[in-house]
């Protein structure tokens, strides 16, 4: 019998709401059980969903985030069984990570479109290259908090998200120092593309239009529009 079949029948970790009901059945034959069942068929199915997208978020972001670094030998101690607490985990996490560099974001996690001496502009591949290149704006994609980075994989993961910077302007004092481009259609259409500054507000298409030529060089500009209107889906590490 295999390690996980075994836990799968270990009843310290089955939750049967029918042996738990029952102890609530004032009958002695159990008849009120079915009944009950029925009445919170609905909240058992959101119970079970809750566990899947909100209560053991936190374990899943570690476990994936352990799994990346182990794959790319960030990690020194591979065995995770070492590793007695979540807090023990977590801060091997924090490490592993502190340890891959600017230029290993940028050779391994980001696709660079263009880059001259005055303007980058990039796709990132991971909420590391998102961090890295959306530094200084106040976009979700880029935020350094743990619970925003499911905003990077939605927007990267079901769409082409694409970043303008320029190297010459500081974001603090030019709001289009950095731009956001996204095309949301997950790569079935090219004409629902939004733009934001770095104080992550959105562009009304004015402002939009007038960007071409002035803020952003022509040839530039036609880049980012050819990624985002031809760009292919691309995987979005974890």
């Amino acid at each position: 019998m295999s390690k996980l079949k075994e836990l799968k029948d270990d009843p310290k970790y089955i939750i049967n709401f029918v042996e738990i009901l029952s102890t609530f059945d004032p009958s002695k034959t159990g008849k009120y059980v079915p009944y009950m069942l029925k009445l919170i068929e609905a909240y058992i199915a959101d119970v079970k969903q809750d566990y899947l997208t909100t209560t053991f978020n936190d374990v899943k972001e570690l476990i994936q985030d352990f799994h990346d670094l182990a794959e790319r030998n960030q990690i020194e101690n591979k065995d995770i069984y070492s590793y007695e607490s979540f807090e023990q985990l977590e801060t091997i996490v924090k490490e592993g990570k502190s340890k891959i560099t600017e230029s290993q974001i940028k050779e391994r996690e980001t696709k660079i479109l263009h880059e001259d001496d005055n303007y980058i502009v990039i796709r990132p591949l991971s909420i590391r290259s998102s961090r890295l290149y959306g530094s200084t704006t106040k976009w979700c994609t880029a935020s350094d908090r743990d619970d925003y980075a499911q905003h990077f994989r939605n927007y990267a993961g079901n769409g082409i998200l694409v970043y303008f910077i320029n190297k010459k302007e500081n974001p603090k004092e030019n709001l289009h120092a950095k731009l956001a481009f996204h095309n949301e259609t997950n790569f079935k259409d090219s004409h629902n593309i939004s733009i934001w500054d770095v104080e992550d507000k959105k562009l009304d298409s004015g402002a939009v239009f007038g960007l071409a030529g002035k803020i952003i060089p022509m040839n530039i500009y036609e880049i980012i529009l050819k990624e985002l209107n031809e760009g292919k889906k691309v995987n979005v590490e974890k």
